[in-house]
């Protein structure tokens, strides 16, 4: 099972790369960016479940 913090660090160097390489994007081509906005969210929302689960385990231990 990965630890959240590696998940954490991954998903950080993730969302660097996006803000730096997919600004211009975002800017020029509206219409396919936001089919990849919505994949971030999803993205998003789950890497938030995998804190939720990752805070009960430490509880729990």
């Amino acid at each position: 099972e990965p630890q959240f913090p590696t998940l954490l660090q991954n998903y950080n160097n993730h969302l660097n790369g996006v803000l730096q390489s997919d600004f211009y994007c975002i800017i020029i081509h509206v219409d396919t960016c936001i089919l990849y906005l919505i994949n971030f969210m999803i993205n998003y929302v789950r890497l938030l479940d995998l804190y939720v689960a990752y805070l009960t385990n430490e509880q729990r231990d």
